[in-house]
């Protein structure tokens, strides 16, 4: 369950591919995400998703969860425990436990990640068509790689976070005639900070957060917002 960057993504493109032939990372996002520790405090806690043991070079299309699957539970108690005085606690609780419950009988830490997202993207009306890089005949590495997809679905822009400054080749998609948008939603958070009952800003937390504490109408008032504030 990302943080607002990644839905961001979803909200402003008309196609949203899940990049999951790339190699996993147990230091990355793919299979973590952090909340807060707990009401009060804006130290933050890891939710993460436990992988069965597997040769380095994977790619995260054949992540396995473990089997076992009570992680799940202590998962749910975590959020309930931290934001059942929010805002919103009693508008999206239940619905979140039951697509939790839903993405653990996943095989795949993709597909409890994808199931998970796209319920996410569902309930925010976000209106994207998905696709899996996985299920397409694409070959390359980092810029390339993405560029190879781009034009596999007919792109005619390109959207990066402000991460992909230090790797993406700009003039090689311009060359081939697609354009490039780079956003800093987080940049912009810091700055336009949603209240999470507070008084100091945590950036970088799952979309739960949000979801919390000014619900679907604050978070999609606040996309609209800071594309805005791009044009």
């Amino acid at each position: 369950m990302p943080w607002l960057g990644y839905f961001y993504k979803i909200y402003a493109s008309d196609v949203f591919v899940f990049h999951d032939i790339v190699d996993f990372s147990k230091a990355s996002y793919t299979k973590r995400c952090k909340i807060r520790r707990d009401k009060a405090s804006s130290q933050t806690t890891w939710l993460s998703v436990p992988v069965r043991r597997h040769k380095a070079g994977l790619p995260i299309s054949d992540i396995l969860m473990v089997e076992k699957r009570d992680w799940i539970l202590s998962h749910l108690h975590k959020i309930e425990n931290t934001y059942s005085g929010a805002r919103c606690f009693r508008d999206h609780y239940d619905w979140i436990r039951e697509t939790m419950l839903r993405a653990q009988l996943e095989t795949t830490l993709s597909g409890c990640n994808m199931l998970l997202i796209r319920e996410l993207a569902d309930k925010l009306s976000m209106r994207a068509k998905f696709y899996r890089s996985s299920e397409m005949q694409i070959t390359g590495n980092g810029s390339e790689l993405n560029l190879e997809i781009a034009r596999s679905i007919g792109a005619t822009t390109y959207l990066a976070g402000k991460g992909s400054e230090n790797y993406q080749d700009d003039d090689a998609f311009v060359k081939a005639g697609i354009g490039t948008i780079t956003h800093d939603i987080g940049a912009w958070l810091n700055k336009n900070p949603y209240d999470q009952g507070t008084g100091l800003f945590t950036g970088g937390l799952s979309i739960v957060d949000a979801l919390m504490h000014i619900g679907v109408d604050g978070i999609l008032s606040m996309f609209r917002e800071f594309q805005q504030s791009m044009q």
